[in-house]
């Protein structure tokens, strides 16, 4: 007749019992959910504790970055927890940047928001729900916290509940708080008319009636166990089968009028009826609803903005950053853990990944205005300059001359004294006189010497540097501000400093978008890019908002680098000849360096690979330190080694890193962190140019002419030479006898090159020494530097410095 009954045992029903009745008793008593509640969220799945339970769909940030909003839509159920309800649900809010937690940057929960609640009201979707009541307690039960999800969703002003029992279905009643905790009681009818509550509810809300008539939305949701027939096989309904042919032959003209859901509560009954089943599930489909075995609101939920197209977030949380919080391009870790209140248990986690900003154009939350961060950074870069000056002039002079006096001198105590294994001579190398006991004595070489006789000496042997190499230690330390105590590297890492201070500021001034869409003006005047390219140009944009300031980085340290570096490298040249040198040096140096930085962005930006950055990252620091050094070396006295190379590159990828280490804990805004990166990196250049003239103590003067040309060894006669000078004339006299220029005007003695310790001096003892600027006087002088040239007759001399 209507359908046959099936009977089965279901183990699984016994089974899921058990595990429920283990997870309370290790959960413990639960103040807001009773022991068949936790027992009904067990079996349903909604005790779980997944990420992928709630999802972050969206983050939102305001146009000063100090508040953002993060949207999370339900993925699968988490029971009847609202979120929004402080005293149910806690959240903690956690944050890290690359693994590493933050604790003092904590973004700050302000508020929650119901989005979807607020959504659904809005756009007039009503919901209403069957409930019957001639199931066991325990069914009804799990249908009260069923609805009570559905709260989190609804208001009692959108969501009406209606009771099946016996003969009837009552009328629709909100489901307001006395409602849910007084009508779920199990009635004692022993039947109920499923197929008439059902149509007759359908037809309410389609008519509009009553509550029904402002909806714009309907949802019917009907929970039963499909018994539609008495133990002897008989219907319940004396219609009933009339009313199955009306569930059957649903027109499709109102289809998607009154969704149906149908969620079956068979579970606790040892039989199901399946053909009951059946029309109920084709019930339901032909009504663009859903027949689920289980109660899943997400489901349900989902299905219901697919209809009336609605997309969106089922919670939002609004956040506050602190101030001066800063977003440099790194993988902001944000997750949302969810607990419940009473037993500190975890319901769900969401996680989302925040990337603002790059390296270079840092998002600072209400960071110090541009001319406070400048004012910070010249002092910051003023007195670094200051300490950097006193520890080479003082500090280290200091230090290296107390470690030369507990080293070196001694206090002579008699014949056949010993220092460092050898016996000490009983006379003074420079005055020959005996030494006496107790008179201090330099040991610093072979040659010893009285501590005075030293100093007299100008602090070093009188065989160096020719017969003695070690035998130096200058210290005046009756005038500390005399510049031969500091050491050689002072001045080059002092220019170097400010260099990278100008760097800096105008970095941070520079109006760097445009250089961008410059390079693209260039790029397509060139004819290098066709003008009809548009995918160029999404390149371009792109790259220009994630890291517009690259080209601005890579010029202005380029270009200021090189142009104090070369200053110092060019020094002693013609004024006209070194400044165009010098700008033409940097403007290369920094044009180079500037395309190597965009062309590494471009390739993240085409291929997509900000996750892999650092693959890249290294690539222009390294390129920019080659441009630099040799943009400054090249056609210089200075030849660059190529382990003093490699240092330079190591110390500039060092300046990549040693900025974040920074950042960590910083109290100074990150902009001017940025300065520590830029000092790092000029110093290494500077080291790495200046220790090869450190070392190159060997002069030449190349003679080209009337003569085959030649390279005198300059050095080997300021060795042998007391008066440390190189005569130049016609006379036999003379270190160099220009005896092969028959046709010039050459004195016998014309011109004299000495040396004042630190550099070669040319002086003009006759008229008629030309230079590239001018001629040079009797009596005049000009400093030799590498490659300087100058003419005496028919014969052009070039001054050289080179190691050998």
């Amino acid at each position: 007749m209507g359908g046959s009954k099936l009977y089965s045992f279901h183990f699984s029903h016994f089974t899921f019992s058990f595990l429920a009745l283990v997870a309370v008793c290790l959960i413990g008593c639960d103040e807001i959910f009773s022991e068949d509640e936790l027992d009904f969220f067990e079996e349903e799945g909604l005790l779980q504790h997944e990420s992928s339970s709630v999802a972050i769909q969206d983050v939102n940030f305001s146009l000063d970055n100090k508040t953002f909003t993060v949207g999370t839509r339900m993925v699968s159920d988490i029971g009847p927890y609202p979120l929004t309800d402080s005293t149910i649900t806690r959240i903690d809010v956690k944050e890290s940047v690359n693994g590493v937690p933050q604790y003092s940057m904590l973004p700050v929960l302000t508020a929650v928001r119901n989005t979807e609640a607020e959504m659904i009201t809005s756009s007039g979707i009503m919901t209403q729900v069957i409930v019957d009541l001639t199931l066991p307690q325990k069914s009804i039960d799990r249908q009260h916290r069923a609805i009570a999800e559905m709260l989190t969703c609804f208001t009692p002003d959108n969501l009406y509940v209606s009771f099946m029992y016996g003969d009837s279905v009552t009328q629709s009643v909100k489901a307001t708080e006395y409602v849910m905790n007084q009508y779920f009681k199990r009635k004692t009818d022993d039947h109920k008319y499923l197929y008439r509550s059902i149509l007759q509810k359908k037809l309410e809300m389609e008519e509009g009636r009553g509550c029904w008539a402002d909806a714009s939305g309907l949802l019917l949701v009907v929970f039963s166990d499909e018994q539609v027939y008495r133990d002897n096989d008989h219907p319940m309904d004396p219609n009933h089968f009339v009313l199955q042919e009306q569930l059957l032959q649903t027109s499709v003209d109102t289809l998607n009028k009154v969704m149906t859901c149908y969620v079956s509560l068979n579970a606790d009954k040892e039989y199901e009826d399946e053909h009951a089943a059946s029309i109920l599930k084709m019930f339901c489909q032909n009504q663009g609803g859903l027949f689920l075995s289980n109660f899943n609101w997400v489901t349900i939920k989902n299905t219901v903005f697919e209809k009336y197209n609605l997309d969106i977030n089922s919670n939002e949380f609004d956040f506050m950053n602190p101030d001066f919080k800063v977003y440099r391009g790194n993988h902001h870790m944000l997750t949302l853990d969810f607990y419940n209140i009473s037993n500190d248990s975890l319901i769900a986690s969401a996680t989302t990944q925040i990337h603002k900003g790059s390296i270079y154009e840092p998002v600072i939350v209400r960071g110090h205005g541009i001319w406070y961060v400048i004012l910070q950074g010249v002092l910051l870069g003023l007195l670094l300059l200051i300490l950097v000056y006193l520890l080479f002039q003082y500090l280290i002079p200091f230090i290296s001359y107390r470690i030369f006096l507990k080293k070196h001198v001694i206090t002579y105590s008699g014949p056949l004294m010993s220092a460092r294994n050898k016996i000490v001579g009983q006379s003074c190398y420079l005055c020959k006189a005996p030494f006496e006991e107790g008179e201090q004595i330099v040991v610093k070489c072979e040659h010893t010497m009285h501590k005075a006789c030293w100093d007299e000496n100008d602090c070093h042997c009188p065989e160096y540097p020719k017969h003695c190499e070690t035998g130096t230690h200058y210290y005046n330390k009756s005038s500390l501000n005399d510049h031969r105590n500091a050491s050689f590297y002072m001045f080059w890492i002092l220019v170097s400093m400010i260099a990278a201070v100008f760097a800096w500021l105008c970095f941070t001034l520079w109006s760097h978008f445009s250089s961008i869409h410059i390079l693209e003006w260039v790029l397509r005047s060139f004819r290098l890019v066709p003008d009809g390219t548009t995918q160029f140009s999404s390149y371009i944009n792109e790259f220009a908002e994630h890291d517009k300031r690259l080209p601005a980085f890579g010029f202005t340290f380029g270009f200021f680098l090189t142009f104090g570096l070369s200053i110092l490298a060019l020094y002693g040249r013609s004024v006209r000849r070194k400044w165009l040198s010098v700008i033409t040096r940097a403007i290369i140096a920094g044009l180079a360096s500037m395309i190597c930085f965009i062309i590494i962005g471009i390739i993240e930006s085409v291929f997509d690979i900000d996750d892999f950055s650092f693959l890249l990252e290294w690539i222009p620091w390294t390129l920019s330190t080659f441009i630099i050094a040799y943009s400054v070396t090249v056609s210089t006295r200075i030849h660059l080694k190529m382990r003093m190379l490699l240092l330079a590159v190591a110390i500039a990828l060092l300046s990549m890193y040693v900025w974040s280490f920074l950042v960590l804990g910083s109290r100074l805004d990150f902009r001017v962190l940025l300065l520590f990166s830029y000092l790092i990196f000029a110093i290494g250049i500077a080291i790495c140019v200046a220790v090869p003239i450190n070392r190159s103590n060997h002069y030449f003067l190349r003679v080209e002419g009337p003569i085959k040309t030649m390279e005198v060894a300059l050095f080997k006669w300021f060795d042998s030479s007391p008066h440390q000078s190189v005569t130049i004339g016609k006379s036999v006299n003379c270190n160099l006898q220009m005896s092969w220029d028959l046709m010039g005007e050459i004195s016998p003695i014309h011109a004299e090159i000495k040396s004042d310790g630190k550099g070669l001096w040319l002086y003009a003892v006759e008229d008629g020494i030309r230079l590239y600027e001018g001629s040079l006087k009797a009596g005049q002088s000009v400093r030799l530097y590498h490659q300087s040239q100058f003419q005496i007759g028919k014969t052009i001399f070039t001054y050289i410095e080179k190691d050998i």
